[in-house]
């Protein structure tokens, strides 16, 4: 699901739909923004190469509890 906002093309996970709360990403040139959809105007941002290390360390299971 992605909400065009400011010029930049926010994503959230299909099955955060039904839910508040849920994190949502846009690529704003070399870096990365992160937001939750219930405080949009609070973001961090992280650099491509910082955003991409992230999503390998998550499918590898390494945030995990």
């Amino acid at each position: 699901m992605a909400k065009l906002v400011n010029g930049l093309d926010w994503r959230k996970p299909s099955s955060c739909s039904p839910f508040p709360g849920c994190p949502e990403v846009a690529r704003d040139g070399e870096r990365m923004l992160i937001r939750d959809s219930e405080r949009p105007g609070e973001v961090v941002e992280m650099s491509l190469d910082a955003w991409r290390s992230f999503v390998i360390d998550v499918k590898m299971g390494e945030f995990d509890f």
